[in-house]
């Protein structure tokens, strides 16, 4: 099966109940499965009610990078 034109999906082996796929695809297309985008979503909404507390994150010296 070809998607787009430029993306190959082809099956590899069935086994029982389980599918494995192989995906052929140019380097700028980005393949996700799907469950793992869920989980990092879920992830990221769990961080993002998280809250920390740095107090002495302001105590860190300031010092430049000095080429020499």
């Amino acid at each position: 099966m070809t998607i787009g034109g430029d993306i190959k999906i082809t099956i590899l082996s069935v086994d029982g109940d389980q599918v494995r796929i192989g995906i052929e695809a140019p380097r700028e297309v980005r393949i996700f499965r799907s469950e793992l985008i869920d989980e990092t979503g879920e992830e990221n909404q769990i961080a993002a009610k998280s809250s920390f507390d740095f107090p002495d994150l302001g105590k860190l010296p300031n010092e430049s990078i000095q080429k020499g």
